[in-house]
């Protein structure tokens, strides 16, 4: 029977794999991806999980990965976890995912084919076959008894049912999650769609409000004040507090999570997702920061944008690098129209992720990176790989119009 492993029973190891050259360490994690019951294995890639998010390999969509795919904002390691907190333990995975499984019946094995032979990076799959899934899976947790194996995860009895029951309204109210995002730039309908939800939160029990305050926030951080104009105008005194209370609790939640998993949240991005990913979370962190409640927690929070800062620079550099100035740089003939628009692409997300990163720490770095790849994107043209609309073009993106134009007086001379 799978249990939570303790720290001496894994200690080496750990040691270990965290030691081992990438490619050992990706053999490990597909052995394990394999696995029918990963169980303690898979804690053992708990301290691993942002160096796999660099290597972003495309591991397979398994069940579990797929049912708790809407959940992973409060999702942490076990020893980051506090029972009073609106995350839900890695370790409470599998047994939660037995549960489910056991309660769908043959539904189960149906799903089992509908996700062979795709990986989680297959979005469209992902929010295609899971929104099927997620709201059979509240179904099932919303009434389902004690797991088993439960206990031997090292969880107490008493926290089952109210985490049961927060993950099971997560799944159901996942698609109007996704609406308030996509309602985000009209400011109205947003505003309408985050009442809506606040006033079905009313009579939930506190970690349900707490959870579903937290995921909110995830997916739409500047709704913050907004969550709290609405809050005033709801119900009587003690549902105000109770629902200010959530928020409260969601703001730690998300702070716990981040101290465990920031980097990760970069890496596993791809160069064309990085900048609105990290537009999310500096709008994230600066919401935690005015709603931190504790001066600990601001410092902590203050060290967050730091390491985010940190990583949005290695993200930069390794994007200009890999996704534009290597290809650009093997390139023996002429470039071609497809290849200039793949080029000018990833230009357009560099400056997207600039345009996001600079806000942590100023636009220094960025630009000294940039207007290197601009007379990089010349030296090339230079020796023929592109014409001198490309040139341009490319150097435009990269710089901005004045360094463009300078470009093309020189070709006049």
């Amino acid at each position: 029977m799978a249990r939570f492993p303790k720290w001496e029973e894994t200690r080496a190891i750990r040691r270990s794999l965290e030691e081992a050259r990438d490619e050992k360490l990706l053999r490990v994690v597909a052995t394990i991806d394999a696995m029918d019951e990963r169980g303690c294995a898979d804690a053992l890639l708990d301290p691993l999980r942002s160096r796999l998010a660099m290597l972003r390999p495309f591991r397979p969509l398994r069940f579990e990965r797929l049912l708790f795919f809407p959940l992973e904002p409060v999702i942490v390691a076990g020893p980051s976890w506090r029972p009073d907190s609106p995350n839900i333990p890695r370790h409470a995975l599998p047994p939660l995912t037995r549960t489910v499984r056991n309660g769908l019946g043959d539904s189960a094995a149906e799903f089992d084919t509908l996700i062979a032979g795709h990986t989680s990076h297959d979005s469209a799959t992902v929010a295609r076959i899971g929104n099927k899934l997620w709201i059979r899976a509240a179904e099932v947790l919303a009434d389902a008894p004690l797991p088993t194996g439960w206990a031997d995860a090292g969880l107490r009895p008493s926290l089952y049912k109210p985490l049961a029951q927060a993950i099971s309204t997560a799944w159901r109210w996942h698609t109007r999650l996704q609406a308030i995002g996509h309602r985000a730039r009209n400011a109205r309908s947003s505003q309408a769609a985050v009442a809506t939800l606040i006033a079905g939160l009313g009579g939930e029990p506190s970690l349900t409000q707490a959870m579903m305050m937290a995921l909110l926030l995830a997916r739409l951080p500047q709704a913050a004040s907004l969550i709290h104009n609405i809050i005033g105008g709801f119900g009587d005194g003690a549902e105000q507090a109770g629902l200010r209370n959530a928020v409260g609790r969601a703001v730690e939640g998300l702070t716990t999570q981040l101290e465990s998993g920031l980097e990760a949240k970069i890496a596993a991005t791809s160069l064309a997702e990085s900048g609105q990913e990290v537009r999310r979370l500096v709008s994230l962190l600066d919401e935690l920061y005015r709603r931190a409640s504790m001066p600990e927690r601001r410092a902590g929070v203050a060290e967050l944008c730091q390491r985010l800062d940190a990583v949005c620079r290695t993200r930069f550099r390794v994007g200009l690098q890999d996704e534009l100035l290597v290809p650009l740089q093997a390139q023996t003939n002429g470039v071609d129209g497809a290849t200039q628009t793949q080029f000018e692409q990833a230009a357009r997300n560099l400056r997207e992720l600039e345009t996001h990163a600079k806000r942590l720490s100023g636009a220094g770095f960025y630009d000294e990176l940039l207007d290197a790849a601009a007379k990089t994107v010349q030296r090339l043209a230079a020796q023929g790989t592109l014409t001198l609309p490309r040139q341009v073009r490319l150097v435009e993106i990269l710089s901005g119009t004045d360094a463009a134009m300078t470009v093309l007086d020189a070709a006049q001379v």
